[in-house]
């Protein structure tokens, strides 16, 4: 509860900034029986990154650059957890993910897709009844407009299309037509 409604931490602000972000990273990535450390690495991640600044992404792409598949997928879970925005803000970077993923085989490619379309998709919407909501116009006209940059076929492509297909999917189950509204 505390890591999404509590006073951020201010760790960003030390020395031992990236060596803490490391020791976290390694730490979420042994392989237990414990529950917890699957369940709440992520989130502990989270609060020691400031919001998935440089240095976060410098950190995770030490193992997203490795050639090794464990580390590669432990990096991916932790981006599960950055703004839902985060592919658009960081596409290069996303990108380079998705190309790594792909080079690591499909069922690799497959899972890091997984964890990044989770970023995307999850927080809450807001609209009017009846109305798509703006979040996922957004997403759409974003998608799109990367999908139209990126050569077709590509692992960022397929990625970007999963996204406007999903966009595009909410906005017509969320468009109502007036009359639908209307009581007799």
């Amino acid at each position: 509860y505390v890591h999404h409604n509590g006073p951020a931490l201010r760790v960003a602000e030390t020395d031992k900034y990236e060596q803490l972000l490391k020791q976290v990273r390694d730490w979420t990535a042994v392989k237990t029986d414990n529950w917890v450390r699957a369940h709440y690495g992520k989130d502990l991640f989270k609060m020691v990154s400031a919001g998935f600044d440089k240095t976060t992404l410098k950190v995770l792409g030490e193992w997203i650059m490795s050639g090794d598949d464990e580390k590669l997928e432990a990096a991916a879970s932790l981006l599960s957890e950055a703004p839902s925005n985060f592919a658009f803000t960081h596409t290069a970077y996303v990108v380079d993910l998705l190309e790594q993923a792909h080079k690591q085989g499909p069922a690799q490619y497959k899972r890091v897709t997984s964890w990044l379309y989770g970023a995307a998709i999850s927080g809450s919407r807001t609209g009017t009844p009846g109305q798509p909501f703006p979040r996922d116009i957004e997403q759409r006209d974003r998608s799109y407009e990367l999908m139209s940059q990126l050569p077709a076929g590509s692992p960022a492509h397929k990625f970007f299309k999963l996204l406007y297909d999903a966009a595009k999917e909410n906005i017509e189950r969320d468009t109502v037509d007036e009359e639908d509204l209307e009581f007799d």
